[in-house]
């Protein structure tokens, strides 16, 4: 196993991409459990866009029983593949922690489900971030990516208790019909109109 960057092929037209095929398991790969694969999106590839918070969004003191979570769904989905990292076409992906957590999360939800490979899109995997020219062009294509896509994936993060109270949060206020939002906005305690309104 290699420690050496990521080598990203020239995508060849305007329109191409890169998509990480995930596997589920590790047999189904001899090089790792995901590649990266160049599609052509006038091609109507098939995949699932994943959006995350780049980083760690994990909270100072909810570090110990988050890294004990993630030791564990990494432990069991990787075996001795390191904490941070994902074995790709026969090379070490080092991944921030936030997103690494995102993708033994698809493992698990694909393993569930008896998925045995999954196509998605995630920028930072799939948009050469060392390459300028790339970065700007597929930066541009990201409306389109993200319209195209079968879904559209949010990954907030590892589950505490100020998530599942978020999560339910949204579930409440998806249910409000639109024409309510206005009135909602005007009574609240936290909203201000501006002045000269």
């Amino acid at each position: 196993m290699t420690t050496k960057p990521y080598p990203y092929r020239r995508l060849p037209t305007a329109t191409s991409i890169r998509l990480l095929s995930l596997y589920t398991y590790k047999e189904n790969s001899p090089n790792g459990i995901c590649s990266l694969d160049i599609v052509d999106m006038n091609e109507n590839p098939q995949f699932d866009a994943l959006s995350y918070t780049w980083g760690d969004p994990v909270p100072e003191k909810l570090r110990f029983d988050i890294a004990a979570q993630r030791d564990y769904n990494a432990n069991q989905f990787l075996g001795n593949t390191p904490v941070t990292g994902f074995l790709c076409d026969g090379v070490l992906l080092k991944l921030e922690p936030n997103l690494h957590d995102a993708l033994i999360a698809l493992l698990m939800q694909n393993s569930a489900r008896n998925i045995p490979r999954q196509r998605y899109w995630i920028d930072a995997l799939c948009i050469n971030q060392a390459d300028m020219e790339e970065k700007s062009h597929q930066i541009a294509l990201m409306g389109r990516i993200y319209s195209v896509a079968e879904s559209v994936i949010v990954w907030l993060g590892l589950q505490d208790e100020s998530g599942v109270d978020a999560l339910k949060l949204i579930v409440q206020l998806s249910e409000f019909p639109s024409d309510s939002w206005e009135s909602i906005r005007k009574t609240s305690v936290n909203v201000k109109e501006p002045s000269g309104h």
